[in-house]
């Protein structure tokens, strides 16, 4: 991907002179919900015993600011996310999710599934929909819990890791939790760009796409207690880590005629990961190897070389909480090599977290160099985020 290309997908925009603006009209909406906002809740709608209807949603305004050397600075302010999320419980046992996001100027269909809580004594729960596969420890965390504002490489669905499918998914955790596991078997389409290796749930389907099938396996060891997989650490008084594996293969149903790019016929990938919690560290990491293979010859330039794409993930990022609920600074590092790749691309972030009003209001800042984009020596970005986020 040319670097113009990259330049003008990551503001989603159209390019622009650069204000600043945009990221103090970002920090005043911020300070000025702090002072009304609730605590984060549902709004319960109906509620008739084990009938229930709930309703919630995520405001998330965010500035960025792009540059690189000899070109001029681009500035985009957006939406980056503007969740409607409502659940409905229909008994003990059954409930339901759908999940719509408004932001950046389209419609997209998050989450959209039904679930079993009827075996949960028995250690198991069963969701059949439109839902995260449980791969990538980074994905499977929530975005607005994400402790700086882009996910890694490990957690880009664009670079190898599933996104959303359609499909069923089945959990299961030991009665002390310390041994968790998930497996699920979903339909995912493929883009057919070879500069990226993405895939995306049926659910938002362009007709631009391959279809296939992804199979995926988890299994996760907790050896002092369940781990949560959200960072941030709000000075807890006890340690809590994780190690994870997981792996997935998909390939293509052959159902669609062939499109122009890079028609993807497999891909597998494999996962090992870890996390660390406790008095205020949230520390986490990642590898990710995955192969790819196109029914033919992909376009060069891209990911490809020829039919195959090769490429390795790593990332590490940590945080502590310098001020308890108030103040969290963070740092991340992600390398994406490839082997059309000439040189690895590499990631280094620092950022920082207030916490205006608990989880219900906040205000993110990160700022992220990239050497060495797409794999060239001579490619540099500079991204500076600024975000408001209100969960209600």
């Amino acid at each position: 991907m040319r670097l113009f290309e990259l330049r003008t997908s990551c503001v989603r925009a159209a390019r622009r002179r650069h204000s600043p603006a945009g990221a103090v009209g970002v920090i005043v909406a911020a300070l000025s919900l702090a002072a009304a906002a609730p605590a984060v809740g549902q709004i319960t709608v109906v509620d008739k015993g084990d009938h229930t209807l709930t309703l919630s949603g995520v405001i998330q305004a965010q500035s960025l600011l792009l540059k690189t050397p000899g070109q001029p600075a681009l500035d985009n302010v957006t939406f980056r996310r503007l969740l409607v999320i409502a659940q409905v419980n229909v008994s003990r046992s059954w409930m339901g999710e759908f999940e719509v996001d408004f932001g950046n100027s389209h419609v997209i269909i998050k989450n959209a599934y039904l679930q079993y809580a009827g075996w949960r004594d028995r250690g198991l729960l069963l969701t059949v929909g439109n839902q995260k596969l449980p791969f990538s420890r980074s994905y499977m965390s929530s975005g607005q819990k994400h402790s700086l504002t882009e996910r890694p490489f490990t957690g880009d669905a664009h670079y190898g890791t599933l996104n959303r499918a359609l499909g069923v998914r089945l959990d299961g955790w030991t009665r002390s939790q310390r041994i968790q596991w998930s497996a699920a078997l979903g339909s995912s389409l493929h883009p057919t760009s070879a500069f990226q290796l993405a895939f995306d749930s049926p659910a938002n389907d362009d007709g631009r796409s391959n279809e296939g099938v992804a199979v995926v396996g988890r299994l996760e060891l907790h050896p002092f207690g369940a781990t949560p997989r959200d960072q941030g650490d709000f000075h807890t008084p006890v340690w809590r880590a994780v190690v994870g594996v997981a792996a997935y293969r998909w390939w293509n149903s052959g159902d669609r005629a062939e499109l122009a790019g890079a028609n993807l016929g497999s891909s597998r990938a494999f996962e090992l990961s870890g996390g660390l919690r406790g008095h205020g560290v949230s520390l986490d990491a990642e590898f990710e190897p995955v192969r790819a293979t196109a029914r033919a010859d992909a376009p060069a330039g891209g990911l490809f070389q020829g039919r195959v794409a090769e490429l390795r993930k790593g990332s590490v990022e940590g945080s502590y909480m310098v001020v308890n609920h108030r103040l969290e600074l963070a740092a991340g590092l992600d390398v994406l090599a490839a082997a059309a790749y000439a040189r690895a691309w590499r990631r280094t972030s620092v950022g920082a977290t207030w916490f205006l009003h608990e989880r219900a209001v906040e205000l993110k800042m990160t700022y992220r160099r990239d050497a060495n984009v797409t794999g060239r020596p001579d490619a540099f970005l500079q991204e500076t985020f600024v975000q408001m986020l209100l969960v209600f």
